[in-house]
């Protein structure tokens, strides 16, 4: 299946196997806009207002691994304006989150450092437990996290922007 997959010929020899195998890896290391994966909890959430204006923070620890970093942990500190209304289709309390985030972790490639982020969070929340989805930018890379939360929990893939033009480019 695998010869299949890089040849487009199941019989292809030994030769142009292993020759397609290594120009698909040298395509997605110099290439793809996928450059890796996330996941962690985020269990502390707080929330208030100051001067009628609701805001929320958390705090949480996320690891990973990256193309060009390799494997990376941190702890993060996030703070954030929020808004929600209950859906009255569902009775469900909807929130979204636009805010900030600080991390400080350790990374393969960097060692020790620290980062600043942006993003935005969609959450729907039942009875028990509450889900949606977040996307989020790294200032220092420009790389986006675009993933879902289920509870404290989270994850999702890490995305250059500037390569998604290369999902569409057919000159080979």
């Amino acid at each position: 299946m695998w010869r299949w997959a890089y040849t487009g010929d199941g019989f292809a020899p030994e030769n142009e196997y292993i020759a397609a195998k290594n120009c698909a890896g040298d395509w997605v290391y110099d290439n793809s806009p996928v450059r890796g994966f996330y996941g962690g909890m985020n269990p502390s959430i707080m929330g208030g207002k100051v001067r009628n204006v609701p805001f929320g923070w958390q705090g949480g620890f996320t690891g990973g691994w990256t193309i060009d970093s390799g494997y990376f942990a941190q702890g993060q500190l996030a703070l954030g304006f929020r808004d929600g209304i209950r859906d009255p289709r569902t009775g469900q309390y909807v929130s979204g989150t636009l805010g900030i985030v600080y991390s400080k972790g350790y990374s393969q490639d960097e060692g020790w450092y620290s980062n600043w982020g942006q993003g935005f969070a969609g959450t729907q929340q039942g009875d028990k437990y509450w889900g949606g989805g977040h996307v989020g930018q790294d200032v220092k890379s420009g790389n986006l996290n675009l993933g879902i939360n289920y509870g404290p929990a989270h994850g999702g893939l890490i995305i250059d922007p500037s390569k998604l033009k290369n999902l569409f480019d057919f000159e080979w």
